[in-house]
């Protein structure tokens, strides 16, 4: 069962980081009969950022988490405001260290 919390942190953590000139986008949060969750956000954003953001979901669905915090972290860096691909970027990023840690690889 997937708890939100976490997610929760992320979200307000990754406001935090916000410029204050963005105006935040509303957020909808509906919750499944399951544990989980979906995140439904409107936001005007370019073509390369959608470009990439998709493709950093992609990897990331692929399991090529590296590939995909690159490109996440590209999306965030572009459109701060965009919940999703901080959500995103945070997953890839906690898969990579897992996958660190199963195949024994230190932390510098």
């Amino acid at each position: 069962m997937r708890t939100p919390t976490p997610w929760l942190a992320l979200l307000l953590a990754a406001s935090a980081h916000a410029k204050p000139a963005d105006k935040p986008a509303r957020v909808d949060v509906e919750q499944d009969p399951y544990g989980g969750f979906t995140i439904t956000q409107k936001v005007k954003v370019p073509s390369d950022v959608r470009a990439a953001y998709e493709a950093g979901v992609r990897q990331l669905e692929e399991g090529h988490a590296q590939p995909a915090i690159s490109l996440l972290s590209q999306v965030t860096t572009k459109a701060p405001a965009l919940t999703a691909a901080h959500i995103d970027l945070g997953i890839a990023s906690a898969t990579s260290r897992t996958r660190r840690r199963a195949s024994g690889a230190r932390w510098s």
